[in-house]
């Protein structure tokens, strides 16, 4: 096509598509400008937002990737209009992590809404809220060495889930959630009403939360997660509902813990 250094290219579409022109944008003749238009909630609330410009490799999540800011992101909910409800579930299980990170009263008022159905209209005030909420954790930490790294909640269960049992990402991190809400009640984090107001509202929405996974598969794969250090694990555990923290799990812990969690 002939593209050179000048060339501008826009990703419009769902978060593989908007990561995989991310990343070539980044990489091509040393990076290009570019711009992204997700057409996917899970993209609208997550995967268009932060610069993180991955690719999966053998099987693993985002493996190879870089960090660079498009030029702009424009975020339309009309697009969800064509969305089956499946992928919409996927969607809300991000924009919910989010406002679990910090906006309580969004969480509360975004988890009633859901629980007793919407429109587009009303939800995309919380689109709007998750979106600039991951752009200000970015701002202030573009190259994750602190608090960028509380968007990961619920993703090192879910990636080994995703990878393990083939479901979609948004559904891995529904179930990603509710496990890391169990294991910050196990480790006396979290209260466990906390954990269970959680649970209980994922499966009124219709999220899943129970993993598909053996424990013994699951520890395999989180083993592996991109995230581990030595002889251990950094989670994203819950204090409460608007609040969370960086914890290291020991991967011997760990194992024991799954367990108890399933």
């Amino acid at each position: 096509m002939e593209a050179d250094r000048d060339t501008f290219l826009l990703a419009v579409g769902g978060g593989i598509t908007t990561d995989i022109g991310a990343f070539t944008a980044s990489i091509y003749f040393r990076g290009v400008d570019f711009a992204l238009v997700p057409t996917t909630l899970l993209s609208q609330v997550d995967a268009a937002i932060g610069g993180k410009n991955g690719v999966n490799l053998d099987g693993y999540k985002n493996v190879l990737g870089v960090i660079r800011q498009p030029s702009f992101t424009l975020i339309c909910p009309q697009f969800l209009k064509t969305l089956p409800q499946s992928d919409i579930k996927g969607g809300l299980a991000e924009m919910l992590k989010t406002l679990i990170l910090k906006d309580r009263e969004g969480y509360c008022k975004a988890a009633s809404l859901l629980k007793r159905g919407y429109t587009l209209d009303e939800l995309a005030p919380y689109i709007s809220r998750a979106a600039a909420i991951k752009a200000q954790i970015v701002e202030s930490d573009q190259f994750e060495i602190g608090d960028r790294k509380l968007l990961n909640l619920g993703h090192t269960f879910a990636h080994a889930i995703e990878k393990e049992s083939g479901i979609p990402h948004g559904e891995a991190v529904a179930i990603g959630i509710v496990l890391a809400a169990r294991l910050s009640v196990k480790l006396r984090i979290l209260a466990s009403q906390e954990a269970n107001t959680i649970e209980e509202d994922f499966i009124k929405i219709g999220l899943e939360t129970k993993s598909p996974l053996k424990p013994e598969l699951l520890f395999s794969s989180m083993k592996r997660d991109k995230k581990r250090s030595g002889d251990s694990i950094s989670f994203i555990l819950i204090e409460r509902i608007g609040k969370c923290v960086i914890y290291p799990v020991q991967i011997a812990r760990l194992e024991e813990a799954l367990y108890d969690l399933s």
